[in-house]
């Protein structure tokens, strides 16, 4: 397997022991039958792939997080229409509320398949996503509260809206950062 000669940069032919420009008195490194296989040997990792929690993770993003969206967006379209008598804010709550989720679920559709198709780069920007999506967890709580329904009703769903979403959080940002599958089938994981 052919190498470049560490100072000029030159590919080297197979057999050579010296750069041939004669720039470098040094010779040329040879390349290891660890650096040669590594690819090979991850690919047939056990490991290695779309599968248990990972295709957990990309099921759920795909296929089932954009159903339950729509099903949730018609439910919510009707529960402002019943509630906008009484709370005008909250249609415009709800807008934003709806937007604002339905640019995540697009967002993670879009991430969940490049996470599918092993694509460079997808781990570092689903961890990314992940501290998006929980401090869009965070701060709309507040928003709710802009409804101007009373805060004896809401807390409680707000509560369990920011627990779900550190739970969710934390299992999924721990995923990425240490299972042995993202680390076999994303040799980019980490950086």
């Amino acid at each position: 397997m052919p190498s470049e000669c560490p100072n000029c940069g030159m590919v080297q032919p197979e057999h050579a022991d010296w750069c041939p420009t004669g720039k470098s008195s040094e010779p040329v490194p040879k390349p290891t039958t660890e650096s040669v296989f590594a690819p090979i040997a991850a690919e047939s990792s056990a490991l290695y792939g779309v599968k248990g929690w990972l295709k957990f993770f990309v099921v759920v993003n795909l296929y089932i997080a954009p159903v339950v969206y729509v099903l949730n967006f018609v439910v919510t379209l009707i529960g402002f229409s019943i509630l906008a008598e009484d709370y005008p804010a909250i249609v415009l709550v709800g807008l934003i509320e709806l937007g604002v989720s339905g640019f995540l679920v697009v967002k993670w559709i879009l991430i969940a398949r490049r996470l599918r198709d092993i694509q460079p780069g997808v781990v570092q920007e689903a961890k990314t996503w992940l501290k998006i999506a929980l401090g869009w967890v965070i701060l709309s709580v507040p928003l709710a509260f802009m409804s101007g329904m009373d805060a004896e009703d809401l807390l409680p769903d707000a509560i369990k809206g920011v627990v779900l979403g550190l739970i969710g959080f934390a299992i999924w940002y721990s995923y990425f950062n240490v299972s042995k599958r993202v680390k076999t089938t994303y040799p980019d994981w980490h950086e």
